[in-house]
């Protein structure tokens, strides 16, 4: 991996060597011997530290997919800088929310991060409270009684986290959730003055956050697919919204506009048109107005859904459905059409200029199979690559997640490593050529394929995301181009069970 220090190389004295922290768990300290993530982390750190005498730390204290996201790492960030200086790190670049003012808890974390860098031996959790005093006045306990929630969730889950994670792998839920925003409710009651009560309508929006990506229920109801959310999270959309704009809120995550987080949370509330196909083998449903993006795989053999989307609060359209993307090549508007039968469905894009592209998702034989046509008819040559992205469910508990296998096939399937209840995609399993990935649950007896033609995709990753319960994939194709009337097809059969 690119964090590993070489084996045959050694740093000059006057070499830095920026050691990256990205992939830690932010639940534990690095040098907390439970967590099996940190271990690699605090292995390789060692490892530097061994061949080279100027070792920095860069380390992350928030969450790149979620800015205001609650993130239950305040009892960590002591320890990790108290290792850091004990092992002979000779300083370290703390990251964390600078791209915008509502980030979670970002005031906080300057504060005791900021503090304990002048003096690591400081107690973090005194100046947790210290801030927590000075800054929020009487509504101080509830302030704390909030970062207890967020705390506890953690705890009780046993997941390891990172810097991309989810709500559900935060080991957050709804029922934490709502709790979380009856605290705010009354820390604003108890808000001393205006001031106060200014900084409690900051703090308050990872409540809202939480209860957004944790309370809703992605559901397939009258030819729609659409998140719906209890009760009492109807009147909390607008205050989100308001109190974003009251303290200048304008990122959803790093790279990620507000703007485009609130209009994609309308859209999966209203709900998009969604179509099923069905053989004696599938139900399938998918959505045409996104390239057939498929959020469910029932299969009937089993009684299982193959896909994530419809079995866990807080999935929504953008995560647990099996995705394909152009992710180049077809950026102009054009238009869209689809074809239903029983067991197919055919969506054609059409741009201006011509070009076409046909997806054909159709049940035969126990498998489902999708076929994609291109055809540029661009005057100019034009590149093309397609993304396929799954999140495939793993398991029906986080205890079940530990005997999965992961498969890669060249000539005949073999078994990776890489597939345990601790992978994630930095121990992927990474085939750069082959024709198949494929994992099995031994717990379930369950798992599932994709075949491919030989060399169709790049590098394909196959890991798990235990906190999902989820087994991800990812595969890009080679970045192909195409002169006037050239075509590119891409294939691939997706089947249930175990590999043969």
């Amino acid at each position: 991996g690119r964090r590993r220090p070489p084996r045959f190389l050694k740093p000059e004295p006057n070499v830095q060597i920026q050691f990256c922290a990205f992939e830690k768990c932010p639940f534990h300290a690095i040098a907390d011997r439970s967590c099996p993530r940190n271990r690699a982390i605090k292995r390789d750190m060692n490892d530097w530290l061994r061949i080279a005498s100027e070792v920095y730390a860069w380390d992350y204290v928030f969450n790149l997919n979620a800015v205001d996201m609650p993130f239950a790492d305040l009892h960590t960030l002591g320890p990790n800088l108290r290792y850091y200086a004990k092992r002979g790190v000779r300083g370290a670049f703390i990251q964390g929310n600078g791209r915008c003012p509502g980030g979670e808890f970002s005031d906080l974390r300057c504060y005791v991060i900021s503090r304990l860098l002048w003096n690591p031996q400081q107690d973090e959790e005194a100046l947790i409270a210290e801030f927590l005093r000075l800054h929020f006045g009487e509504s101080a306990a509830a302030i704390r009684a909030y970062l207890d929630i967020v705390d506890a969730a953690a705890n009780r889950t046993g997941t390891h986290a990172s810097i991309l994670s989810l709500a559900p792998e935060l080991g957050l839920t709804a029922e934490d959730a709502q709790r979380g925003l009856e605290v705010f409710d009354k820390a604003l009651i108890s808000a001393d003055n205006d001031q106060i009560r200014a900084r409690v309508v900051k703090a308050s929006l990872p409540a809202y956050k939480a209860a957004i990506e944790t309370s809703g229920r992605l559901t397939f109801a009258e030819g729609r697919i659409s998140v719906v959310y209890p009760d009492w999270m109807q009147s909390r959309f607008r205050e989100y919204s308001e109190r974003c704009a009251n303290v200048g809120m304008d990122r959803s995550a790093e790279f990620a506009s507000l703007e485009e987080y609130l209009e994609d949370v309308a859209r999966n509330r209203s709900g998009v048109e969604a179509a099923q196909i069905e053989d004696n083998t599938w139900r399938v449903t998918l959505v045409p107005a996104m390239n057939g993006a498929i959020v469910a795989m029932y299969h009937k053999p089993t009684g299982r859904d193959l896909l994530n989307a419809l079995n866990e609060p807080g999935i929504n359209l953008r995560h647990g459905v099996l995705r394909e993307t152009i992710v180049e090549g077809l950026s102009e508007a054009g238009s869209l059409q689809s074809e239903l039968t029983p067991v197919a469905a055919t969506i054609t894009r059409r741009l201006p200029n011509g070009t076409t592209a046909t997806r054909t998702i159709s049940l035969n034989d126990g498998a489902l199979r999708s076929t994609t046509d291109i055809k540029h008819e661009g005057n100019e040559p034009a590149r093309y690559r397609v993304e396929l992205s799954a999140g495939f469910r793993g398991a029906d508990a986080l205890d079940r997640m530990k005997r999965l296998r992961g498969y890669v096939k060249t000539t005949t399937w073999h078994r990776t490593p890489a597939m345990s209840i601790e992978s994630d995609a930095e121990d992927a399993t990474d085939q750069p050529e082959g024709t198949g990935i494929a994992w099995f649950n031994r717990n379930e007896q369950f798992g599932a394929s994709i075949q491919y033609p030989t060399g169709q995709f790049e590098s394909p990753l196959l890991f798990a995301r235990p906190g999902l319960l989820e087994v991800s994939t990812e595969m890009t194709t080679p970045e192909r181009t195409l002169n006037t009337d050239e075509s590119l097809r891409i294939e691939y059969t997706i089947a249930a069970g175990p590999v043969r």
